[in-house]
């Protein structure tokens, strides 16, 4: 029986005792020395023995965001003012991808919406509108700036005509409020054509008569790409919700 010190008393030989790390490192030196014979052992022209200049890093590729917008207002020139300086910032900040817009709109000024029309269409990437419950009057230019425009089943799109206040006006401001509606109307017809299928005839019978769009029919016009029940989502999404102060 050995004693603590290692001493056996019978023979008098010295145990030693050796910890299961002291194994384990004795494994790994007795592997090493065996991986280092075999790499000697390989000859240089065989297919194992790659030279270090040949070996690449496969780079991972970067994933840009995709920015989701919602616009739930009505449109003024503070609330546009406030979507495109949210989606300048967000494009400077974080190189997206691509913009998908949501629409609820019950429309608004002509001007402001003239104004997020050609800005939207002037975005040096890819624009997605969704008609997100109602798109109605001048938001039908916002709808119209998408690349690819989508609707959900439920939806609807408003149209009607231009028009002003004439109870408040003098005859002089209401002549030059009438000529200002007759290029109004001409700048929605335009857009109407470039995301609408038909006659202009039919196009300026939706701002006369007042119509109201369902999905299926906006399909068939050409004015929705497609109808979808799910949102698209991204694992890099910024949702932003655009409101008035």
């Amino acid at each position: 029986m050995p004693d603590p010190a290692g001493l056996n008393r019978a023979t008098g030989v010295q145990l030693y005792d050796f910890s299961q790390a002291d194994k384990t490192r004795g494994v790994i030196v007795i592997s090493r020395l065996i991986l280092l014979l075999l790499t000697a052992w390989i000859p240089a022209g065989s297919p194992a023995a790659v030279p270090e200049d040949t070996l690449q890093v496969k780079e991972v590729p970067v994933v840009q965001p995709v920015i989701s917008v919602f616009f739930l207002q009505k449109v003024t020139n503070e609330t546009v003012g406030m979507l495109l300086s949210e989606i300048e910032k967000r494009i400077q900040d974080h190189d997206p991808a691509s913009i998908n817009l949501f629409i609820s709109s019950t429309g608004g000024n002509v001007n402001a919406a003239m104004a997020a029309y050609h800005y939207l269409r002037s975005l040096p990437l890819p624009l997605q509108t969704y008609n997100l419950a109602t798109v109605s009057s001048s938001a039908n230019l916002l709808y119209c700036a998408g690349d690819k425009r989508y609707s959900f089943p439920a939806s609807k799109f408003l149209f009607h005509n231009v028009h002003s206040d004439p109870e408040r006006m003098t005859a002089e401001e209401l002549k030059v409020s009438t000529e200002n509606l007759l290029i109004n109307k001409k700048q929605i017809l335009g857009v109407y054509g470039e995301c609408m299928q038909g006659p202009e005839d039919s196009l300026t019978e939706l701002l006369e008569v007042g119509a109201v769009m369902l999905p299926v029919e906006a399909k068939n016009r050409g004015l929705v790409d497609e109808i979808i029940s799910r949102r698209p989502r991204s694992a890099f999404e910024f949702v932003l919700n655009i409101s008035p102060k």
